[in-house]
């Protein structure tokens, strides 16, 4: 508790100065207190130090941390970095026997809008219900985050008729209509969100979306 408190404590020194003690700490071997270095480094880290951050996550051998660890990595990294990186962290993510690290790799993954594919594709096809509300939450993330007004353009330039609004939309409808009350939750959530822009029908305003969705 002592290590858990001192790390949450360095936040209001400045991140380059206390770098190195964080870091380090994700080597604990108390697994809460690595985990603790490694969500301070995901919430506070710099572009400058993602190289640290994906040699860091690829040593870790405690799934919490790694996935925390890879998260910061995806996060932080240039845009050529986060495409190999999310195959690394999918890969890691095939082959993961706990569903818990399943989960905790899809909100890493979430990082990087471009992998929204592969979590929508995690989120509906499992029978987990976890699986589904991790994935959701993730999807949400994606959907809030600043890049995705820039990818949803490329796309709409790569294949004229492809609209990612449309297409975010579809996946918080079918959130809603899965029945599971997280899921419903994390969708109702978003399609809510004043800062957001949903595609309409004839000036429908976002409460009579809402309200369609549920109906259907």
């Amino acid at each position: 508790r002592i290590k858990i408190a001192a790390i949450n404590a360095l936040k209001i020194f400045p991140y380059d100065s206390i770098k190195t003690i964080v870091i380090t700490s994700v080597n604990d071997s108390n697994s809460s207190v690595s985990y603790t270095a490694a969500e301070f480094i995901a919430n506070n880290g710099k572009p400058a130090d993602a190289p640290t951050y994906i040699n860091a996550a690829r040593s870790c051998k405690e799934w919490r941390t790694r996935a925390s660890l890879f998260s910061a990595a995806l996060k932080f990294s240039n845009d050529s970095s986060k495409r190999y990186l999310s195959n690394e962290i999918i890969n890691i993510y095939k082959n993961a026997d706990n569903l818990y690290e399943k989960c905790a790799l899809l909100a890493a993954l979430s990082q990087y809008v471009n992998n929204y594919l592969f979590i929508a594709e995690q989120t509906f096809s499992s029978n987990n219900v976890v699986v589904g509300s991790y994935g959701m939450d993730a999807l949400a993330s994606i959907r809030r985050n600043g890049a995705f007004e820039n990818l949803n353009f490329q796309q709409f330039e790569l294949l004229k008729s492809f609209d990612l609004y449309r297409e975010f939309t579809h996946y918080f409808k079918k959130g809603i209509a899965s029945g599971d009350v997280a899921m419903m939750g994390m969708a109702a959530e978003v399609i809510r969100d004043t800062s957001i822009s949903l595609p309409t029908n004839e000036g429908m305003s976002k409460q009579r979306i809402l309200l369609a969705l549920i109906g259907n």
